[in-house]
C-alpha cells in the first residue's frame, strides 16, 4: 500500500532523482554537508548513460560506477553483482545503488529483477529500476513476466512516452515509500511558495520549480485507450519485433546480431567478401544514406564491435506493411552504398 511518485522531464531526470533519494538515503547528512562517503552504485554493462551523468550531478563521481557483466542477451549476472558488491565492500567503499535495466537500449533487454532484488535486499541496497523503455511492458498481459519483480524495487523510471505514445513528454518516478522524495528534494527557504494548505503541491518533490501538467496528457489516452486498448498496442509492437526478427533470419544478406527480447531489433547488414571494420563502415553508409534520403529515420548502435542497424518498435501506428518497407528500403540503400562505392 502507499507509494510516491511525481512526473519529470524524461527518464535521465528520474534516475537522477531515484539516485539522490539513495544517496541521502546512505549518507543521511549528504543534504545539509555534502558527500563525504566513498560510494559505489551497480548498473550493467548495457545500462543506460544517464547514471554516469547523475553521478557528476550529485558529486559522486563517475569512478563510483560499477559496470557489472551481462550475459550473451544483454541481461545483468545476478552472480557477478554479487562478487562486485562483495569487491566494493573489502576495498572499504559504500554500496548503496543497485540499477536492474527493464529494457536496455541498444538491445531491450531486461535485466532479472527478481533476483537483483534478492541480491540488493540481503546487502540493504536501494534497488532501483530504469524501466524507461520498458516499464510500460507491465500493461501486456503476454509480456509483464518480463518485469517480475518489480514490486520489490526502490523506485522505479518510468516513460509513457515510449511504447504507450503519449507525447513527449510523459515521464515519471515511482518511489515505494512515501515521504522519502519530498525529504530528498524540499528546502525550507521557500516559504513564499509553499504554505501548509497546499497539501496538493508536488513542488516540494521536485527538483523544477514551474512543470508542465504532463500526467495529463497520460490521463486523457489512458482514459481513451484502456488497459486493454495498451495491452493491445504494447503486445502489438512485441510482435512486429518478432516479425521483424524473421525477416532478418530469412534473409542471407542480413545478420542479427543481437537476441530479440522486446522491442529492438539490431541486425547488420553483411558486406561481401569484407573485413569486420569494411562491414561496420558499410552498415553505417547505410544508415546515413536511409536517413538522409528520407526513407527511413533509423540508428545505429555498436555491440561487440560490430556496428549494427537498431530499429525500435514504439510507434503503436505502424504495421507490417510498414517492416516490409523498411526492409526493402535498406536494400535500395545497400545498392546505392555500394554502387557509390
Amino acid at each position: 500500500t502507499g507509494g510516491d511518485g511525481i512526473f519529470v522531464s524524461g527518464g535521465s531526470n528520474a534516475n537522477l532523482m531515484a539516485m539522490l533519494a539513495a544517496r541521502n538515503g546512505a549518507i543521511p547528512h549528504a543534504k545539509e554537508d555534502g558527500v563525504t562517503g566513498n560510494l559505489a552504485l551497480f548498473v550493467s554493462d548495457q545500462a543506460h548513460y544517464s547514471f554516469e551523468k547523475a553521478t557528476n550531478v550529485l558529486g559522486i563521481g563517475h569512478n563510483s560506477v560499477v559496470k557489472v557483466a551481462t550475459d550473451l542477451s544483454g541481461r545483468m549476472i545476478p552472480d557477478e553483482l554479487n562478487r562486485s558488491i562483495e569487491k566494493n565492500l573489502e576495498s572499504g567503499k559504500m554500496p548503496f545503488f543497485v540499477v536492474a535495466t527493464a529494457g536496455t537500449t541498444v538491445t531491450g533487454s531486461f535485466d532479472p529483477i527478481e533476483r537483483l532484488a534478492e541480491i540488493a535486499g540481503h546487502y540493504g541496497i536501494w534497488l532501483h529500476v530504469d524501466g524507461a523503455l520498458g516499464a510500460s511492458v507491465l500493461l501486456s498481459k503476454q509480456h509483464k513476466h518480463l518485469l517480475d519483480g518489480i514490486h520489490l524495487a526502490n523506485s522505479v523510471a518510468w516513460n509513457a512516452h515510449k511504447t504507450m505514445g503519449v507525447p513527449l513528454l510523459c515521464s515519471a518516478l515511482l518511489l515505494r515509500d512515501v515521504g522519502v522524495l519530498e525529504e530528498s528534494t524540499s528546502c525550507d527557504h521557500s516559504n513564499y511558495l509553499f504554505h501548509d494548505e497546499a497539501s496538493y503541491d508536488m513542488g516540494k518533490k521536485s527538483l523544477q520549480c514551474g512543470r508542465r501538467v504532463d500526467a495529463l496528457k497520460l490521463w486523457l489516452s489512458w482514459k481513451y485507450f484502456g488497459d486493454i486498448g495498451y495491452d493491445e498496442r504494447v503486445s502489438r509492437l512485441f510482435m512486429l519485433a518478432s516479425y521483424a526478427e524473421e525477416l532478418v533470419n530469412a534473409d542471407p544478406r542480413l545478420d542479427l546480431v543481437a537476441p530479440v527480447e522486446s522491442v529492438n531489433v539490431c541486425f547488420q547488414y553483411v558486406s561481401e567478401n569484407g573485413s569486420e571494420n569494411e562491414t561496420n563502415i558499410f552498415n553505417r553508409r547505410i544508415r546515413d544514406h536511409l536517413l538522409k534520403s528520407g526513407l527511413s529515420a533509423v540508428n545505429y548502435a555498436t555491440i561487440d564491435g560490430r556496428t549494427t542497424i537498431r530499429i525500435a518498435f514504439v510507434n503503436p501506428d505502424i504495421d507490417r506493411e510498414d517492416v516490409d518497407r523498411f526492409f526493402h528500403n535498406v536494400h535500395d540503400a545497400a545498392k546505392a552504398v555500394e554502387f557509390r562505392a
